[in-house]
């Protein structure tokens, strides 16, 4: 890979990182307009059979997604606390202005009535997840037997939120009722609690991982229908955790709609330059 294409890459990550500071948005979402999903899908589906260059990729974009997300978090938590609907609106106007490239991505040119039962079963999986109460699977109040089953399904759901586009990892810490114990065991380095977790998730991504690439390939229509719901729904829950329930007003409704434009204007930018790189490398190939 070149020098130019690497840097694009890292600050591709980097973004993806920054994104994952904001409540409710997903990471899997953002690697997905960013252009770097089916490499990470490819590189964990795979691993086993190109272990040297599957490790490098995915330790590629594990370092600059982790980098954005420590460089960016004062950033973004600041913008968040001063400038917070317009940022929220600009993160929705990215994720739904993706939807048109999800579809053109999936090679979908004709929508049968039957492909939206897939797109409600999509919004019903993450109306679900919303609506479970915090804590639901206490690890602290855990012991015993009970504490490694608790460890394994965390680890499980864990693995389908940095996995699924749409689903909030944030979200799903707080509905293990381990968000809070997660962020005291990195500020103290609790290996006993974070070793655990990262095996249990870890078997989970590679788990899910070869799930929804057999699904991407042999499913593909139902699968980016079904992502499309995820999608639709996680933005929806943004909308009404943060501008409904306290709607803007004088200027700011300008600035959220501004924002909201810029946000639908980045992902046509960014899918057009995707679907430019694609095809070139296409043609160079066939060349």
């Amino acid at each position: 890979m070149k020098i130019k294409n690497l840097l694009l890459e890292a600050l591709k990550g980097s973004a993806t990182g920054a994104s994952m500071l904001v409540p409710g948005v997903s990471g899997g979402t953002m690697a997905l307009l960013m252009g770097f999903y089916d490499k990470l899908l490819d590189a964990t589906g795979s691993f086993f059979k190109n272990p040297k260059k599957n490790s490098l990729t995915l330790l590629f974009y594990i370092c600059f997604v982790g980098l954005g997300f420590i460089l960016f978090s004062n950033v973004m938590s600041f913008l968040l606390n001063t400038i917070g609907q317009p940022m929220y609106l600009f993160f929705i106007g990215t994720i739904l202005c993706s939807i048109p490239f999800l579809v053109k991505k999936a090679g979908i040119s004709v929508l049968k009535g039957t492909d939206f039962l897939f797109t409600v079963a999509g919004i019903l999986f993450v109306v679900l997840l919303s609506v479970l109460p915090e804590g639901i699977l206490n690890y602290a109040e855990a012991s015993g037997p009970m504490k490694a089953v608790a460890l394994f399904a965390s680890g499980i759901l864990i693995a389908i939120a940095l996995v699924l586009p749409g689903v909030s990892l944030s979200h799903i810490l707080l509905v293990l009722g381990i968000y809070e114990t997660i962020l005291e065991a990195v500020k103290n380095f609790d290996l006993k609690f974070l070793l655990p977790i990262g095996i249990f998730s870890l078997i989970g991504v590679l788990v899910v991982v070869k799930g929804l690439d057999l699904a991407m390939k042999k499913f593909t229509k139902q699968t980016f229908m079904t992502i499309i719901g995820f999608i639709i729904a996680s933005s929806v829950d943004i909308f009404i955790k943060n501008i409904s329930a306290e709607p803007p007003a004088g200027i700011t409704v300008f600035y959220c709609i501004l924002a909201f434009l810029l946000g639908g204007g980045m992902t046509f930018i960014l899918s057009s330059f995707s679907q430019k790189t694609k095809s070139a490398k296409e043609a160079e190939n066939h060349g």
